[in-house]
C-alpha cells in the first residue's frame, strides 16, 4: 500500500471517528436536554408545591387571626356582661338595704307610737276616776 492508500485509509478512519464522535455528541446533547427537562419539571413542581404550601399557611394564619379577634371580642363581651350583672346585683342589694332601713325606721316609729299610746292609756287609767294607785 502506498502513501495514497494510507492517506485514503486515514481519511476513512477520520471520517468514521468524526461520525462516531458526532453521534456520541448528539447522544450526550440529547441526554443533557432530557436531564435539563427533568430538572426544569422538578423545579417547577417544587415551586408550585412551595407556592401551594405558602398559600395554605397564609390561609391558616388568616383564619387563626380571625379566630383570635372573635375570641377577644367574645371575652370582652363576656367581661362586660359580668360587670353589668355585678352592677345590677349591687344596685339591687343597695335598694333592698335601703328598703329594709326604711321598713325598720317605720317599724321603730310604729313601736314607739304604740308604746306612747300604751303609756298614755296606762297614765289615764291610773289617774282616772276609779281610783288611783298612788
Amino acid at each position: 500500500m502506498g502513501i495514497g492508500g494510507l492517506v485514503s485509509k486515514a481519511n476513512r478512519e477520520r471520517k468514521q471517528l468524526d461520525e462516531a464522535r458526532s453521534g456520541h455528541e448528539e447522544n450526550i446533547a440529547d441526554e443533557f436536554y432530557a436531564l435539563k427537562g427533568e430538572l426544569d419539571a422538578a423545579r417547577k413542581e417544587r415551586e408550585e408545591s412551595q407556592a401551594a404550601l405558602i398559600a395554605q399557611i397564609e390561609s391558616e394564619l388568616t383564619r387563626f387571626k380571625e379566630n383570635l379577634v372573635i375570641e377577644r371580642r367574645v371575652r370582652e363581651e363576656t367581661q362586660s356582661n359580668i360587670f353589668r350583672m355585678i352592677e345590677d346585683i349591687h344596685a339591687r342589694l343597695q335598694a333592698e338595704i335601703q328598703e329594709e332601713r326604711e321598713e325598720r325606721v317605720n317599724m321603730n316609729d310604729a313601736v314607739l307610737r304604740l308604746l306612747e299610746d300604751t303609756c298614755a292609756q296606762i297614765d289615764r287609767a291610773l289617774s282616772g276616776p276609779r281610783g288611783s294607785f298612788r
